[in-house]
C-alpha cells in the first residue's frame, strides 16, 4: 500500500529560491525517496486547513514567518498542529 502524505505549505520561500529550486513542497517531494500520495494545502486566511486524518501522515513545511513572533495564520497552524 503506497503510503499517502499530506504536505502543508504555511508560506513560500523566497521568489530567488523558487526560481532556482522550486518552494518547500517541491523540496520535500524530491528527497522523500519512497513512492507516497503526496497532496500539498497552502494555507491562507481564507482557506480551510485539511482534515488531519485525510492522509497517514503530514510535513508541515517552513514558512518565512517566525513562530516567535508569529503572525494570525502562523497561529492557526500552530493550533491545527496540536
Amino acid at each position: 500500500m503506497t503510503p499517502r502524505i499530506g504536505i502543508l505549505k504555511p508560506g513560500s520561500t523566497f521568489p530567488e529560491m523558487i526560481l532556482r529550486f522550486g518552494d518547500y513542497d517541491a523540496w520535500f517531494q524530491r528527497v522523500l525517496g519512497v513512492e507516497v500520495e503526496c497532496r500539498v494545502w497552502e494555507t491562507g486566511p481564507d482557506r480551510n486547513l485539511p482534515d488531519p486524518d485525510a492522509v497517514d501522515g503530514w510535513i508541515v513545511t517552513g514558512a518565512r514567518g517566525s513562530v516567535v513572533d508569529p503572525e494570525p495564520e502562523t497561529e492557526r497552524v500552530l493550533d491545527w498542529i496540536r
